[in-house]
């Protein structure tokens, strides 16, 4: 499901659009520090995309990175009340 998720923002995201974008490693403590998320899911798209999934567990807030082969992560989305679903379940 995640997956699914991953490649259809990857698809409908405007190459053109200026999301904020920098190192990756100081993207993810940001988003640890300041917003509690932690990674639960990625996904390629393309031999050289990376779309990670990052969420908070309590709060419930999500965010989706961007990686470049070069290290450049750049936000995609971000959100709240993310939902979990068993595998399987189909909503």
């Amino acid at each position: 499901m995640i997956s699914y998720t991953l490649l259809l923002l990857a698809l409908l995201i405007p190459a053109q659009l200026n999301m904020p974008c920098g190192d990756r490693d100081e993207m993810v403590s940001r988003l640890s520090t300041v917003y509690g998320e932690h990674r639960v899911g990625m996904g390629l798209s393309g031999p050289q995309i990376m779309f990670e999934l990052f969420r908070n567990p309590v709060s419930r807030t999500w965010t989706i990175l961007r990686t470049a082969p070069n290290g450049t992560s750049c936000f995609v989305v971000s959100g709240f009340s993310w939902e979990v679903f068993p595998d399987g379940i189909e909503i």
